[in-house]
């Protein structure tokens, strides 16, 4: 549908290194974002997986019982 018209279209060689470069800059804050969510995620999956290990211990060791553990679990 559109192939035909967009044939036709050309740019000059400054405008197109200027788009280039553009993109690649909105692309490494992408980057740079999605890493950072990347750490946070991991800090959270940490965080929630000591606490978890520690909900276990507490159980082995008697202090919690089955019905405030199985809630807790969840």
């Amino acid at each position: 549908m559109f192939e035909e018209p967009i044939k036709d279209i050309t740019l000059p060689n400054d405008i197109t290194e200027w788009l280039k470069e553009g993109l690649k800059e909105c692309n490494k804050d992408v980057s740079l974002l999605q890493e950072n969510r990347l750490a946070s995620l991991q800090i959270q999956y940490e965080r929630t997986n000591n606490r978890l290990n520690r909900l276990f211990d507490i159980r082995m060791d008697k202090e919690i019982d089955r019905a405030d553990f199985k809630a807790k679990e969840s």
